[in-house]
């Protein structure tokens, strides 16, 4: 299914969801590692080495984020070891987004963001 999907921010929330699914429904161990590795791969496609998003999007990073940081934790909750790509980007995306943050809390307007 997600490899079906058009390049992109989607494409990685379906990987995201596909591995929340695997970890929160009864499914074969084999469909867990399919879509841990599924996960791994776009998360090493699409984040880059300095935490932002291929889109070089701010808003991508803190939207990604936001479901990796769960799924983090789901994957602890289900006494499973998260893939060291998700760890890897979480680490590098918490910087990226400090970086894109005004001091007024808001993110920088750039590359699709908005005006």
């Amino acid at each position: 299914m997600a490899r079906e999907m058009p390049d992109g921010k989607d494409r990685l929330r379906a990987r995201i969801a596909l591995a929340f699914a695997a970890l929160s429904l009864p499914a074969p161990a084999s469909a867990l590692r399919g879509a841990t590795r599924n996960l791994a791969d776009e998360l090493n496609r699409q984040i880059l080495a300095d935490g932002g998003h291929v889109s070089r999007n701010p808003m991508a990073v803190l939207e990604i984020l936001a479901d990796l940081l769960p799924l983090r934790q789901t994957y602890a909750n289900q006494a499973e070891a998260p893939p060291q790509a998700l760890i890897g980007a979480i680490d590098r995306m918490l910087p990226a987004l400090r970086f894109f943050r005004h001091q007024d809390g808001s993110l920088a307007r750039f590359n699709g963001m908005g005006a």
